[in-house]
């Protein structure tokens, strides 16, 4: 029997009136959730079962032999997957439900939001509660189509007499008569000349209108009027028109809605072109990223035209034969598309939504995302590539290595989740067994009698499944000798150690059957399937988010808005009365927070600047960490929440809060963005800033500082805790390129005496390396408009420039230390282009020009190939190319000095 069949008979099983949601489907019958969702709205589509309330929504199945019942809110579904539009729809509903016959509605938002595909759901939902008969129409006119003719557009509006203009040889009925009983959407309704809208005056006042011509008699209607406008209309419409509609509707841009919102409405138009194309459609997760984060300033029309057009140039592709599948990739999208790869906005939690897909691809089908992991679609079963796409492609962006730990975490833990989820759906043991082979079953069953034995754990078969195939990718992966890395392992030999222990003697099993040694980090991931509470921990957020403010309701409200928003309880509230004593409601936070297990930092968000205070003290008597955000709002609350949730620390969460308003630190100084590419010489001593401060002085006459690129800094060392955090500060804002004093620091870069700074060879050692990173700074700017196929590293104005000379350097200087010669500026430029321009080629899938004498100079320089092969490997992987071995030839000439020409 089919998982939708099994479904549908459970749901038949029920008692009358009585629900599931399909998590609690998903936990009665063993699949994932996603998986119930998905086949349950197919029941919903075919008649078959209905939806029952709001969040978290039940199904109920329609009984054979009676109809399908009428939805009661037809709101309901299209809202309630864009909590942003909640509001909306309560105003709309409320117009059309109001006795006797409705309030008109004035719709108002910019040109893309959907005002007329809200227009229509409003008319949907009164056909739905019987507010209009059924088959009542929605006629739809936009007044802009006659702006330069007031007469014409009247006439269209409200019909025209025989005769009232030339041409006008017969009656003509109007919109409003067609509308009759229904509605009429007139869109864009502030180029209605004030003449025109003085005519819907009488009509909406009394029902009646005249056609343009009449001047005896009176028609009547019955149409309820929803009018859209992108202006404001206390300026683009008249004030007594205005008056007259009550009930005005603000639709929200789509850089309003929330990452959750803007995703959906991504599935739902990658859904409906594979329905129009009646054919699969394969995303890439780079370009979902891309749809989530560009900016997108036609709003929702213009994301559903973008969708179209790049599914358009897929099927164009298809139908040409030049791939075999409907396909879209990164290196495909148009350039303001794919500067929303590169996006700072909402990065993490982009990445951390769309984590490294295994094949790299997501497969929409006219039911919408494939969540089954068929053909490329869902999560891959293979952790260890998963690991690798996501950390490649997250360095490619630029992203730190604190953000980087996150979003791998990310990815381990939605592996395991849902590799349990998919191994739900497998209840054939049989086929398991035929993909994996009997060998690894029986490992698996012996690794399960140890894990039974030592952690007391008796995982059920969907857990036996998943570690099953987990063995299969991992045996293969070692037999192909590539490198296993866990970036959780610290955590899991800190957290988990009895479980690590019963899986390092699993590594034992698996030597003895199959002959294969596993690292240590390969424990580390089979831990988790040894022991299922694991699977299930849920951890709570690194940083508390606590919400103080004065009046009832207010601190409790924000931080309930912002709990259902996320989905988690991450934010409490705390309110006070405003004749209570500031010092009542500290003691109950202080209390709060102590009983917290494990608590180490707390983020407070409070109303008035006189509670700020509750933070140090917080710090000073519970010994935790603390910060405060002044004068927030639920938008503040929302964000600190979702940041917390993420696995932000305290400083990250207190700077992004912070930066959506431009609130300024506690010192009363605005956040300090730095572009990381600041150069620093540091000069030092321990007897005082006197000399240090003489030695920068006579260093900024001898240097040319390249008009402030680089920075000498007078610093001193009086212990070592205070000297490494100055050193990480400015290490996080650009490079210390020397250091001058009379005594060495130990950091690894150039250190200058005292006597050295008398020195002109010494001091011009100086000025080369800040004369060539102002030129490289100069040629970054210059040729990164020009490496247009670059998606890895930023893009032009999209391309990270700074990532890019970064990266090449690097290559150079490796091979510099490796080959023992040092690079001289001329040659270390000319590398650079070379190889900048050649990734650029090779982007594009372009010729690359024969090494001459290729065969003769791979057997001179054996060990140079050697050497720069291994580099240009490592970075073809950073770019997503194949380098040949006719451009390793062309690089290594350089090193060689080898004459080619």
């Amino acid at each position: 029997m089919k998982r939708i069949d099994l479904i549908l008979e459970a749901l038949r099983a029920l008692p009358a009136g009585q629900s599931l949601t399909a998590s609690q489907l998903g936990d009665r019958l063993g699949f994932s959730r996603a998986n119930v969702s998905n086949d349950l709205n197919r029941l919903c589509e075919e008649g078959l079962a209905v939806k029952s309330g709001r969040k978290p929504v039940g199904y109920l199945a329609v009984l054979s032999g009676t109809k399908p019942i009428r939805k009661k809110d037809d709101f309901d579904d299209f809202i309630g997957g864009f909590p942003s539009l909640v509001q909306c729809g309560e105003l709309a509903k409320a117009a059309v439900l109001y006795p006797p016959r409705g309030i008109n509605m004035l719709l108002i938002g910019e040109t893309g939001v959907g005002k007329s595909a809200f227009a229509s759901r409003i008319h949907r939902f009164a056909l739905s509660q019987g507010r209009v008969a059924a088959g009542a129409p929605l006629v739809t006119f936009n007044c802009a189509d006659y702006a330069n003719n007031p007469q014409l557009l009247i006439s269209q509006l409200f019909g025209a007499a025989k005769g009232a203009y030339t041409g006008a040889d017969h009656d003509k009925p109007g919109l409003i008569e067609r509308a009759d009983g229904g509605m009429l959407f007139l869109d864009e309704v502030h180029r209605l000349p004030p003449e025109g809208q003085e005519m819907l005056f009488t009509y909406i006042d009394r029902g009646v209108f005249r056609r343009l011509g009449e001047t005896a008699g009176e028609r009547k209607a019955s149409a309820l009027l929803i009018c859209a406008t992108t202006e404001d209309p206390q300026s683009a419409l008249l004030r007594t028109f205005v008056r007259r509609i009550p009930m005005i509707i603000r639709i929200p841009r789509l850089v309003e809605l929330s990452l959750d919102e803007r995703a959906a409405l991504i599935n739902g138009f990658f859904t409906d072109e594979a329905r129009r194309l009646d054919a699969k459609i394969q995303v890439s997760a780079n370009s979902i990223r891309a749809l989530l984060g560009y900016a997108c300033p036609g709003n929702i029309g213009q994301l559903k035209s973008d969708i179209q057009l790049l599914c358009a140039m897929a099927w164009a592709r298809y139908v040409s034969r030049e791939k075999d599948f409907i396909g879209i990739d990164s290196f495909s999208l148009p350039a303001h598309i794919r500067n929303g790869f590169f996006s700072e906005h909402n990065r993490r939690e982009i990445w951390n939504r769309v984590p490294g897909l295994g094949l790299g691809y997501i497969v929409f089908t006219s039911q919408g995302p494939d969540v089954s992991g068929e053909e490329g679609g869902g999560e891959s079963s293979d952790i260890y590539q998963m690991i690798e796409q996501s950390s490649r492609d997250m360095r490619r962006v630029g992203m730190d290595e604190e953000e980087i730990r996150t979003g791998l975490n990310t990815v381990v833990e939605r592996y395991y989740k849902n590799l349990t989820e998919s191994a739900a759906d497998l209840v054939n043991f049989k086929e398991i067994e035929r993909l994996v082979g009997s060998e690894i079953i029986a490992t698996v069953e012996r690794m399960f009698r140890l894990a039974s034995e030592r952690c007391s754990s008796t995982p059920g078969v969907n857990i036996r499944w998943a570690l099953a195939m987990h063995l299969y990718k991992a045996i293969g992966r070692m037999r192909r000798h590539q490198e296993i890395v866990n970036p959780r392992l610290e955590e899991i030999r800190t957290q988990y150690p009895r479980q690590l222990e019963a899986a390092l003697k699993c590594l034992d099993i698996i030597r003895e059957d199959f002959g294969i040694s596993f690292p240590e980090d390969e424990a580390g991931f089979i831990a988790f399937f040894l022991d299922t509470q694991l699977l299930r921990t849920e951890k709570a957020p690194l940083v508390r988010i606590i919400v103080a403010a004065h009046g009832n309701g207010t601190a409790t409200g924000m931080a309930q808005a912002a709990n259902e928003l996320t989905g988690a309880q991450a934010a409490v509230g705390f309110d006070m009365p405003l004749k209570e004593n500031p010092g009542a409601a500290y003691q109950a936070i202080r209390e709060y927070c102590a009983a917290l297990p494990d608590v180490q930092e707390v983020f407070l968000l409070v109303d008035m600047g006189s509670l700020a205070d509750f933070a140090p003290n917080l710090s000073r008597d519970l010994g935790i960490r603390t910060d405060c955000c002044v004068l927030a709002s639920t938008l503040h609350v929302l964000e600190a929440s979702r940041k917390a949730l993420l696995g932000y620390p305290l400083r990250r969460v207190a700077e992004d809060v912070r930066n959506i308003a431009g609130l300024a630190q506690g010192d009363g100084q605005p956040v300090r963005e730095t572009s990381g590419s600041a150069l620093y010489l540091l000069t030092v001593c321990t007897t005082g800033e006197g000399n240090a401060a003489l030695l920068k002085r006579l260093l900024e006459e001898k240097l040319d500082l390249k008009e402030g690129l680089c920075e000498i800094i007078a610093l001193q060392v009086t212990d070592t805790k205070t000297f490494t955090a100055e050193i990480e500060c400015l290490a996080e804002k650009g490079r210390i390129i020397a250091v001058a004093g009379p005594f060495d620091t130990g950091l690894p870069v150039p250190h200058l005496s005292v006597q050295d700074v008398f020195d002109e060879s010494a001091v011009g050692r100086i000025q080369e390396t800040i004369n060539l990173e102002s030129l490289f700074q100069h040629i970054t700017s210059a040729i990164t408009p020009m490496l247009d196929c670059l998606d890895g590293s930023d893009g032009p104005g999209r391309i990270n420039g700074n990532r890019i000379t970064q990266d090449i350097r690097g290559l150079i200087e490796r091979l510099g230390t490796l080959l023992q010669m040092e690079a001289d500026e001329k040659m270390t430029v000319g590398i650079f282009c070379h190889i900048a321009f050649m990734l650029n080629r090779l982007k594009k899938g372009q010729f690359t020009a024969p090494f001459p004498g290729k065969e003769g100079f791979l057997k001179k320089y054996p060990g140079v190939i050697a050497h720069v092969r291994r580099e240009c490997q490592n970075l073809g992987i950073d770019y997503g190319v194949v380098i040949p071995q006719d451009e390793i030839c062309y690089i290594a000439a350089f090193f060689t000095r080898e004459n080619i020409m």
